[in-house]
Formats: C-alpha cells, structure tokens, sequence
C-alpha cells in the first residue's frame, strides 16, 4: 500500500507547440515538482528547442514565443534526467492521456518507449469523487480556494497540480479512500483509438456544442 505522507511524488506539466504529436507538435517546455510527501525536495523547469514553430494557438496560450525557444536544449538532450526523475515516483499530471502522449512521441523519436507504471490523472480523480461544472486545472483550483500564480505556464500547473492533488486526497479520505484507490497503470500508446486527446479547456467547450 502506497503511503501518501512519504510516497515520492512527481508532479508534472508540459507545455507543446499545438495540440497533437501524432500531426507533429512537440514538447517546448517542461517541469517536475517532486516531492516526498507533501514536501517539496526539487523543482525543475525548462525551455525546449521544438525543431517548428508554434501554433498561434499554443503561443497565445502558453505565451512562448519562437525565439525564446530557438537555441534551447533539445528535447534528447533532456530525455534521459527528465526518465530519471520520474522513475520510481507517482507521477501525477492534470489530463494524463495530454501530457503522456507527447512524452510518448517524444521518447519513441529516440527510440525508447518509456512507461510509468503508477500514474495518477487528477482529471479523471476530480471526475470521478467530485459533481462540478468544470474540471479544467483553472476552475478546479478555483473551487477548491487554491492560488495559481501564472495559469499555463509549466511550473506554476505543475505546483497546481500538486496543491490540488492533495486537496482532493484530504476530502476523500472520510469516504475510506486512499492513494491505492486513485493511482492507475499507464503503457506507452499506439495511436489513439477514439481521436487525439485534447487539452481540458478545449475538450469542454467542443463537448457543450455538441
């Protein structure tokens, strides 16, 4: 049984230069909260040379711009201690299938396949312990009275998603659930058999026009 007061943690956020690897979008900034615990032991965060442009989109978003990135570390150049700081943690991401599927693509350009077998989605936790209009980072940290200090940027999610994680863990827990109950498996994907996973934000707002 996984013991949430010492169990090393991995929080993570990436953010891509638009919204799918399988039509060649790419990792363009990366960062790793990790903790023991709740106690933060390293943070790490850093610009990656994409190798393309990015989308007007993920630019307006992200608020990146081509030149900041061009010159940056390649994405192999950081492989193999970004591998290593996510081995043997919990990682934990917000929309897992998002951020993992660029990982994926990532790693298999390099000819490695990577995977974490313990991975938790504090999407799919907060869907599925929580009734609430929204489930995006944003409005999840808003309703549960949680600062996020620069919204869509790599290290403030990723401290987000920490803080949020542990919220949710703290009001779970009356109901008997622990970290057993909410961490998942992951495997390396082949293309995705129902469509590109998409960003939360985005996903809601194309499922409430449907």
């Amino acid at each position: 049984m996984f013991d949430l007061s010492n169990c090393r943690f991995a929080f993570l956020d990436l953010e891509t230069t638009g919204l799918s690897p399988w039509f060649g979008d790419r990792i363009c900034k990366v960062a790793v909260v990790l903790t023991e615990g709740k106690r933060i032991k390293a943070t790490h965060q850093q610009l990656v040379d994409p190798g393309r442009p990015l989308s007007p989109a993920a630019a307006g978003t992200n608020r990146l711009t081509d030149a900041e990135l061009r010159g940056q570390p390649l994405f192999a150049d950081l492989a193999g201690e970004l591998e290593n700081c996510l081995a043997d943690a919990v990682v934990v991401t917000h929309n897992a299938r998002f951020d993992m599927q660029f990982l994926d693509s990532e790693f298999r350009r390099l000819g490695h396949e990577v995977q974490f077998p313990n991975l938790i989605d504090t999407l799919l936790v907060a869907r599925h312990f929580f009734d609430l209009p929204s489930y995006t980072l944003a409005a999840l940290a808003e309703a549960f009275h949680l600062p996020v200090d620069e919204p869509h940027r790599a290290l403030s999610d990723a401290l987000a998603v920490k803080n949020l994680f542990f919220e949710m863990m703290e009001a779970v827990k009356p109901a008997g659930n622990t970290l057993d109950d909410v961490i998942g498996l992951y495997n390396s994907p082949a293309w995705p058999d129902n469509g590109v996973q998409l960003p939360t934000e985005l996903d809601e707002i194309l499922a409430s026009r449907g």
